[in-house]
């Protein structure tokens, strides 16, 4: 029997020692026991592409990964645009003092600088294409006129 209470001793020595290097090394990660439960719950929650057998997939993303694991297994890379959520710089200040170029973004509120595109799927006769070709060269010439006006 004390054999036996000797082992038990040994062996709740040798768990205790692990328990605490499992602490150290969680204190160094910055991670909990929680954490970690959470991570295997989450894992649990994974569901497994029938496409590839080796993604794992969060269910709520499942739908979106499917798709496009299904169009580039079939040759179709989408190429996805990350936006940035900070405005990028702008290279319009090479622009600001030349004369050739007319700047159609602009701060002024009085200064209507917009040009409407016309609908993609309206017909229009050639007559109403060149009458839109001029408002268009006209409202360009007063936007010149305009800067130069504001340049002195």
């Amino acid at each position: 029997m004390e054999s036996r209470q000797k082992q038990l001793a040994v062996l709740s020595k040798h768990i205790e020692e692990a328990n605490d290097r499992i602490n150290k090394v969680l204190d160094r990660l910055g991670w909990t026991r929680e954490h970690i439960k959470q991570k295997y719950k989450e894992r649990d929650q994974l569901q497994t592409c029938p496409i590839n057998k080796r993604h794992k997939v969060l269910s709520k993303s499942f739908n979106e990964h499917y798709k496009r694991c299904l169009l580039k297994s079939s040759g179709f890379y989408i190429k996805r645009r990350r936006v940035n959520k900070t405005n990028p710089q702008s290279s319009l200040f090479f622009y600001k003092d030349s004369p050739s170029v007319i700047s159609f973004t602009t701060q002024d509120v009085n200064t209507c600088n917009t040009i409407q595109e016309s609908e993609i799927h309206q017909e229009k006769t050639v007559d109403e294409r060149r009458q839109e070709y001029d408002k268009v060269v006209l409202l360009t010439h007063k936007l010149r006129a305009q800067k130069d006006i504001n340049k002195k």
